[in-house]
């Protein structure tokens, strides 16, 4: 389609596509369900990496609550458009002791801010139980 995951154009797609497209009409319908099939197998494998490194990285982090005696961390986006530094508005994830997170939605900095503050309260309050 000429677009990659974030919708930017791939530079030279037209020219390669059209130096194939005689070599894509020719084939049979087998073949054209065989790559397809290759392809959404490829997909696949790329968001089990990509599931496996989330795992990992969230691994650590939950490794590091416990070696640094923690109760939550919390985590800027650095994925999300309008999100994090230059911004008026965040995103984040809250990854407590327990493992619970929580993932908030593009807010206000003081939204998020308050958010936070309600994390370490709920903490606070399980801490004196």
């Amino acid at each position: 389609n000429g677009y990659d995951k974030d919708g930017k154009h791939i530079s030279g797609w037209d020219e390669e596509f059209e130096k194939y497209k005689n070599d894509l009409d020719s084939l049979s319908e087998p073949q054209i369900v065989r790559i397809k099939f290759e392809y959404d197998l490829a997909s696949i494998q790329q968001k089990i990496d990509e599931l496996e490194k989330a795992n990992a990285d969230f691994e650590k982090r939950l490794a590091k609550l416990e070696k640094k005696n923690l109760d939550f961390i919390v985590l800027n986006s650095l994925k999300d458009k309008n999100a994090c530094f230059g911004y008026d508005t965040n995103k984040v994830t809250m990854i407590d002791s327990n493992g619970q997170t929580i993932t908030t939605d593009l807010k206000s900095k003081a939204e998020i801010a308050e958010e936070i503050v309600s994390k370490l309260i709920s903490v606070m309050q399980e801490k004196e139980k």
